[in-house]
């Protein structure tokens, strides 16, 4: 993440192969050549571990997604009921068949909620966190390759990868007055709590409005009345 230009959090999948591959070698070596009485313990604890994590998961995950961006990931919020299921196939494998057949049922339960959380859940977070339909408002302007973009008291990486532009960082109105006096068209990608400080900073009219960003423009876009 320290290489990148835009570090974003997403990045630090790139460590679960091998951490992966260092679950597993221990796993095998565990499980299939004996576990010692420590060994045993640990994996048992582990599992314990899980069960409690995913009975908890779903109190948090629909408090969220009720709680945040207006509420607009409620449904979404409720696929994390699955992990109830898989709580509960965890313990019966614990309590009643052979540890490796808890360890093979628990790897299973992981890439069975992987896979729906890919096919369930990633759309719907993408489309909110994602910057790129934003970044296609602004790459849709005549004039947005010559048009600085402002980051307005955030930071978006997100908008900057999608756009193919570095951003101009900015939080303060006499910044934004500054760069009109230079500049046409000027862009502004900022959160909508600041939007009572855009319309104070100059004539900033929105070109897109989504759950996380909203895009100001300096002038109407293009086709507006």
């Amino acid at each position: 993440m320290c290489c990148s230009r835009n570090p974003i959090p997403s990045y630090i999948v790139l460590a679960f192969p091998p951490l992966a591959l260092l679950s597993a070698r221990y796993l095998a070596r565990a499980l299939w050549d004996g576990p010692s009485p420590l060994d045993e313990r640990l994996i048992r604890g582990g599992a314990w571990l899980v069960v409690a994590v995913l009975a908890i998961l779903p109190v948090v995950v629909i408090a969220l997604g009720t709680s945040q961006y207006d509420g607009v990931l409620t449904w979404t919020s409720l696929w994390s009921l699955l992990f109830l299921a898989a709580a509960a196939a965890i313990t019966a494998l614990v309590l009643r068949a052979p540890l490796r057949h808890a360890v093979i049922g628990l790897g299973a339960a992981s890439a069975a909620l992987l896979i729906a959380f890919f096919h369930l859940v990633a759309p719907s977070l993408s489309e909110i966190h994602s910057d790129a339909a934003l970044a296609r408002v602004i790459r849709a302007a005549p004039e947005h390759a010559t048009a600085p973009v402002v980051a307005y008291d955030l930071s978006s990486p997100s908008t900057s990868f999608y756009a193919g532009r570095l951003l101009v960082l900015y939080e303060r109105p006499l910044q934004l007055r500054r760069l009109l006096a230079d500049h046409a068209l000027v862009f502004v990608v900022t959160s909508p709590q600041h939007s009572a400080e855009l319309a104070a900073s100059g004539p900033f009219v929105p070109w897109y409005v989504g759950p996380r960003r909203t895009l100001y423009a300096s002038r109407p876009p293009p086709g507006a009345g």
